[in-house]
């Protein structure tokens, strides 16, 4: 309780995939997304649970079943995101590379994409697309990649040495990236391709993500 710090409930699971680590990270390493009406929590053993705000599981989907060889050995730490009525899940490693789109009510996968047997800990990012359609942004060390939520369709594409930890972020019509220090690309309603606004090399990030 935000008033009382008082806990109002808590659940644990059963990993179905691995739950090997770095000592310096955690299987918790993803952080939990919500659109006010839903809790969506992803673990770096791949599984997903959906619950509400008074902590009743509505979904389980074990990832790891699906991608068997997704993961490596310091761990997993992109966050899901929300997206429209889709939860987007990114896990790049030198194994199963995958994105996939959930539906948030059911449970049920809408597409899936594979993507680059890279290590990458960046999370995805909800955007607007081109026309206004709700999109989820996708970086990982070779560029970034825009999809449709809803179908997974690729929107626009930019290849760009990008860092792998860091996240993007949003502000207004920028995008800010850990690319060459920091990075800021004008996207937006009626962008079909990005532009670059400005470049810093002297903002350089480590670690963590701008805001």
């Amino acid at each position: 309780d935000v008033v009382t710090g008082k806990q109002l409930w808590q659940r644990d699971f059963w990993a179905t995939g691995r739950t090997y680590t770095h000592p310096s990270s955690s299987v918790a390493a993803p952080t939990p997304a919500s659109d006010g009406k839903h809790i969506v929590a992803f673990f770096s053993s791949n599984d997903l649970a959906c619950l509400d705000l008074d902590g009743n599981l509505l979904w389980y989907r074990a990832l790891a079943l699906d991608f068997q060889k997704a993961g490596n050995d310091i761990g997993m730490s992109s966050s899901p995101t929300i997206s429209g009525e889709v939860v987007v899940v990114q896990a790049e490693n030198q194994g199963n590379s995958f994105a996939t789109g959930i539906d948030i009510h059911s449970g049920r996968e809408l597409w899936r994409t594979t993507r680059g047997n890279l290590a990458n800990w960046a999370s995805p990012i909800a955007i607007d697309g081109p026309s206004g359609q709700p999109a989820v942004l996708l970086q990982s060390p070779t560029g970034i990649t825009a999809y449709e939520s809803k179908s997974g369709k690729v929107l626009w594409e930019m290849e760009l040495s990008c860092g792998t930890i860091p996240s993007p972020t949003i502000a207004g019509d920028l995008l800010l990236l850990n690319s060459n220090g920091t990075t800021a690309l004008r996207i937006g309603k009626g962008v079909t391709q990005p532009t670059v606004a400005w470049t810093s090399n002297r903002l350089g990030m480590n670690g963590a993500s701008p805001i």
